[in-house]
C-alpha cells in the first residue's frame, strides 16, 4: 500500500495544510485551549499518521482527564515500538513511558488527571483569537469543513466527526458541534450513541434561547434515532475510526451550564521535554516534530485500542461474521483511501469540486448571516447530517 500522502494542498483541492494545523495545535495547547489542541492534534494524528501527532494526541486525552483512554493509546505507541524497534528514539520511548506511568497513577489515585479546570474567558479567547493566528485559523476552518462535507459524502463518518470536531475547535461555532454529533450518531454503536445523545442535550442546555426552532427540532429527531438505535437487541457497530488504528474522537467533555469553557488546562508541565534528546525537565507541551525517518504511518501497523486499553486482534479463525464483513470494509476503505492519496492533483480537485461548492456556499451563507450560527436547514444546509 502507498502510505505516501500529500501534506500540503490547497483548500480547494480539498486536502489539509498539516504544518498550519499543527501550528494551530500546538498554539492551543499553549493557551490553555486544551480541548481545541486535543481535536487538532487528533486529526493531525489521523490525517497525517505520524508518530508525533499521536503522541500529542494521547497527551491531550490525559489532560482532559481521559486517563484510561490516554492509557490505552501509550500502550499502543508502545506495542508498536516493540513491533518495530527503531520507530521511536530512546528519549520519545522513555516520554511514552512516563506518561503511561503518570497516567496509570492518575487512574490509580481516582483524579484521572493533574490539570487545572479552564476558565471561560480563556477557552473564548482563544476561540477570538487563535493565538494570534486568526487568518491561519480561517484558512484551516475551510479546508476542515470541506474535508468534513466529502468524508460525510463518501460515509467516512468517522472521520468526518473528527473534522467537524477540529473545526470546532478552531471556531466555538454551534452548528459544527452539531455537525460532530451528527458524525457520531452515524458511526453508531452503543457507546457512540450514548455520547451523541449526551452531546445533543448539553447543547440544548448550554445554547438555550440560542438555538433556533429548527435546530432543535432537528437536535430532538436526532436523538430519538439514537434512542430508538439503541433500543434495538443488536446496536449496530462501525469501528471508532475507519482509519484503523489511531485514537478515537475524544468525547466533548461537558460545559458547565451557562458557559462555553468547560476544560482542564495543563497547571504545570514540566518534564516534558521540547525536541527529542531535551533534558527531562523541558517545559514543551507537546513533542517536537520527529525526523522523516521515525514519522511512522500508524494506519498500516497498530491495531486499534478498545475502550478497555486492550489492542483488538482477530484472526481469520476467530472472526465472527459482523467482524469479517466488518473488516471487510475496512480493507475497502484502506484501498480507496490509498487511491486517492496517489491519484493526481487534478484527478483530486474534480473529486471534491462539488464538495468544495458546498463548503463555499456555507461560507457565503454565513458571512451573510453575521455568525449564522443557526440558520434553517435548506439546499445548503450549515449542519451536516
Amino acid at each position: 500500500m502507498d502510505t505516501e500522502r500529500v501534506n500540503t494542498v490547497e483548500p480547494e483541492q480539498g486536502e489539509l495544510d498539516l504544518a498550519s494545523l499543527h501550528t494551530l495545535a500546538t498554539l492551543a495547547n499553549q493557551q490553555g485551549a486544551t480541548m481545541s489542541a486535543a481535536a487538532l492534534f487528533l486529526l493531525s494524528a489521523t490525517w497525517g499518521g505520524t508518530l508525533t501527532a499521536h503522541i500529542s494526541a494521547a497527551n491531550m486525552l490525559f489532560k482532559l482527564g481521559e486517563a484510561r483512554r490516554a492509557c490505552a493509546e501509550y500502550e499502543v505507541l508502545l506495542a508498536h515500538e516493540d513491533k518495530h524497534p527503531g520507530s521511536m528514539s530512546t528519549t520519545v520511548r522513555q516520554l511514552v513511558e512516563r506518561k503511561r506511568g503518570e497516567a496509570r497513577a492518575a487512574l490509580a489515585a481516582g483524579t484521572t488527571t493533574a490539570s487545572a479546570p479552564t476558565t471561560a474567558r480563556t477557552q473564548q479567547k482563544w476561540w477570538r483569537t487563535c493565538g494570534g493566528q486568526k487568518k491561519l485559523a480561517d484558512k484551516v476552518t475551510k479546508q476542515l469543513t470541506s474535508l468534513g462535507a466529502g468524508a460525510n459524502d463518501g460515509g467516512d463518518y468517522a472521520l468526518a466527526r473528527i473534522a467537524y470536531a477540529a473545526a470546532f475547535a478552531l471556531t466555538g461555532r454551534g452548528t459544527l458541534r452539531i455537525s460532530a454529533a451528527n458524525m457520531t450518531l452515524k458511526i453508531g454503536g452503543e457507546e457512540n450513541l450514548r455520547a451523541a445523545i449526551e452531546e445533543y442535550d448539553c447543547i440544548v442546555a448550554e445554547a438555550g434561547r440560542d438555538l433556533s426552532a429548527a435546530h432543535a427540532e432537528m437536535i430532538r429527531r436526532k436523538r430519538a434515532e439514537a434512542e430508538a438505535q439503541m433500543a434495538l437487541e443488536a446496536v449496530p457497530f462501525v469501528r471508532p475510526s475507519v482509519m484503523g488504528d489511531l485514537p478515537a474522537m475524544p468525547r466533548m467533555t461537558r460545559m458547565t451550564r451557562g458557559s462555553v469553557a468547560w476544560l482542564p488546562v495543563p497547571a504545570d508541565d514540566e518534564g516534558e521535554p521540547a525536541a527529542v534528546g531535551a533534558a527531562p525537565d523541558a517545559a514543551a507541551t507537546e513533542v517536537t516534530p520527529l525526523p522523516e525517518k521515525t514519522a511512522v504511518k500508524f494506519a498500516d501497523n497498530v491495531g486499534a485500542p478498545e475502550e478497555t486499553g486492550k489492542a483488538e486482534t482477530v484472526t481469520g479463525a476467530d472472526q465472527t461474521e459482523e467482524q469479517a464483513a466488518e473488516t471487510a470494509i475496512l480493507v475497502a476503505t484502506r484501498v480507496a483511501r490509498a487511491r486517492r492519496a496517489s491519484a493526481s492533483a487534478s484527478n483530486l480537485m474534480a473529486e471534491t469540486t462539488v464538495q468544495d461548492r458546498l463548503a463555499r456556499a456555507r461560507s457565503n451563507a454565513e458571512a451573510a448571516a453575521g455568525e449564522a450560527e443557526y440558520e434553517t436547514e435548506g439546499p445548503v444546509q450549515a449542519v451536516e447530517e
